[in-house]
């Protein structure tokens, strides 16, 4: 790891973290995507009004 060139070692560290950072916003794509599809019929059931979404309207 202290010898060579150093260019190889920063892919080999910079590659899966920036995989990592990608795979994590495509958590948080799929988990806005279950909230919309799921979370839509929930105003209608609670009767709340779509533009202001608060918790626990009645």
């Amino acid at each position: 790891m202290l010898h060579g060139p150093i260019w190889d070692k920063i892919l080999q560290f910079a590659l899966p973290v920036a995989a990592i950072a990608i795979l994590g916003q495509l958590f948080n794509a799929a988990d806005i995507a279950v909230i919309l599809f799921f979370g839509r019929p929930l105003i209608f059931i609670f009767n709340c009004d779509p533009q202001v979404v608060e918790v626990g309207c009645v």
